[in-house]
């Protein structure tokens, strides 16, 4: 028995800018990765606490929009931070967003 490999990338939101974010999410699209991943943590996990640490739904609702191929998904997800419901819906409108 064999099984595919699936192969993804981890796009790391902690100080990317959104055009760095997204030109990365387009090359791993062209290239044919399965997936991409980013994650919600709402501070800096590790360096320096200043600069950008883009949101982990919105940012995959972004990329839902600019490519074709990959699954997508956040590997850590801030659900302390957030109502049960409005994670649903957040999850379920990116489900449709993203067909």
């Amino acid at each position: 028995m064999s099984a595919k490999v699936k192969v993804g990338a981890l796009l790391w939101p902690q100080t990317a800018s959104w055009p760095a974010i997204r030109d990365a999410a387009l090359r791993a699209d062209r290239a044919g990765l399965d997936s991409l991943w980013t994650w919600d943590h709402l501070m800096a996990i590790v360096g320096p606490w200043e600069g950008p640490i883009l949101e982990g739904w919105t940012t995959l609702s972004a990329l839902a929009a600019i490519t074709e191929r990959p699954t997508l998904g956040l590997m850590v997800g801030a659900n302390t931070f957030r109502n049960p419901g409005l994670t649903a819906k957040l999850a379920t409108t990116l489900d449709h967003v993203s067909g």
